[in-house]
C-alpha cells in the first residue's frame, strides 16, 4: 500500500521490484526509528525498544505506524521549488502533472499562478 500510494517504479528505482521497496521501507524505518530514539518523547522511543528487545528489530503496528507519522515531523524539510512534484504529491497526481508539462514545484506553482 505505501508504494503503491507514494512511490512511482518508474521515478524511483527502489519501487522497481518488492524485494527492491521491502528493503527501502525497511531502511527508512530504521532511520525513523533511531530519530525517535534519539529525540523523541521517552514514550516514544520506549514503545520503539520494546519490540527491539523482544524480536530484534522494530515492527510496524496500526499505533507504530501513527507514531511514525509523528516521528517523521522531526525529520520534515520544507519543500523547495527545484523539488520534483514526485517528492511531494502522489505518484499518481505526479504523474497527471507533469503530463501537462511542470516537473518542479515552482514549475507547478508558476503555472497555477
Amino acid at each position: 500500500m505505501i508504494a503503491r500510494t507514494y512511490h512511482d517504479p518508474d521515478e524511483d528505482a527502489h519501487a522497481a521490484t518488492p524485494g527492491a521497496m521491502e528493503r527501502h521501507l525497511t531502511t527508512m524505518l530504521e532511520a525513523l526509528v533511531a530519530l525517535a530514539l534519539a529525540h523523541g518523547s521517552a514514550a516514544l522511543a520506549e514503545h520503539w525498544r520494546a519490540p527491539i528487545r523482544q524480536h530484534g528489530r522494530p515492527l510496524l503496528t496500526a499505533v507504530t505506524f501513527r507514531m511514525v507519522t509523528e516521528a517523521t515531523q522531526l525529520a520534515a524539510l520544507p519543500p523547495h521549488a527545484d523539488d520534483a512534484i514526485g517528492a511531494w504529491l502522489r505518484p499518481r497526481v505526479a504523474r497527471r502533472l507533469k503530463g501537462e508539462g511542470p516537473a518542479t514545484l515552482g514549475e507547478l506553482v508558476a503555472s497555477c499562478n
